[in-house]
């Protein structure tokens, strides 16, 4: 068994050292495409940078941030340069990656204007949940008052004084509520949404080259080469063997 593994074996290192010009011009083709296809591709860059947004106001009654609202209005970003943008968020803090066909240095001058931007979506997000508060403050004001109204109606048609009473504190309980909702409202109105966030940068922004990986793409060619080499220098070998039996 061990003498036919080896003459076996002995065979096909004869037949590859008989075709060794096929499988060595093979694997230089191979080597020669890739190193082509990967030299002549433009380096890909990609640049990231991660802030720490810090909301304030939460006595203002504003709902808290929709995070995967928040990405959605960052990833719309056009940063411009056919670079393209992915956001992360967790928590209070965002991460952003641009992409693309561009040098190191246009990359850095990228992630330096996406700070205005990131502000500019963080007030925008911001400023519609504020919306939403005032919206929901009003309609609360509506129904205290409307309740108000009603235990005043009938504070004025009881004749029983204990009712009376208890009625006329609940309707100074319902006014003092409306006056601190009148005060959200007030404060919902002329609050400035910048005044409310904090953006700092977290993470000092990061190049580096995503691609093309040259050398991987060499010596994956250099592999694939050698083994398509081999199996043609096999297929040669039997073709020739299988025409020498036939004549």
């Amino acid at each position: 068994m061990t003498e036919d593994y080896e003459v076996e074996l002995i065979d096909y290192l004869r037949v590859m050292w008989r075709w060794k010009w096929v499988i060595l011009g093979v694997l230089v083709i191979a080597v020669a495409v890739a190193a082509v296809v990967s030299f002549t591709q433009p380096d890909r860059y990609s640049g990231t940078v991660a802030y720490r947004i810090e909301e304030l106001g939460a006595e203002l009654g504003i709902p808290s941030s929709n995070t995967q609202g928040l990405v959605a209005s960052l990833q719309r970003i056009e940063p411009g340069n056919g670079l393209s943008l992915t956001a992360k968020v967790k928590g209070n803090d965002i991460t952003l990656t641009l992409a693309g066909v561009v040098s190191p240095k246009e990359m850095q001058e990228a992630l330096s204007r996406l700070t205005p931007l990131v502000q500019e979506k963080a007030i925008e997000d911001l400023k519609g949940r504020m919306d939403l508060a005032l919206k929901l403050a009003e309609r609360k004001r509506e129904q205290l008052s409307r309740e108000k109204d009603l235990l005043y109606s009938q504070m004025e048609a009881s004749s029983s004084p204990e009712l009376t009473a208890a009625l006329a504190d609940r309707v100074g309980a319902l006014a003092l509520q409306l006056v601190q909702v009148d005060v959200q409202m007030e404060s919902l109105r002329k609050t400035d949404p910048a005044e409310l966030l904090t953006i700092e940068t977290i993470e000092n922004p990061t190049v580096s080259l995503i691609g093309p990986h040259r050398t991987l793409n060499i010596a994956v060619a250099a592999v694939l080469g050698g083994f398509v080499g081999v199996l043609l220098a096999f297929f040669l070998n039997y073709v020739l063997s299988y025409r020498d039996k036939e004549e």
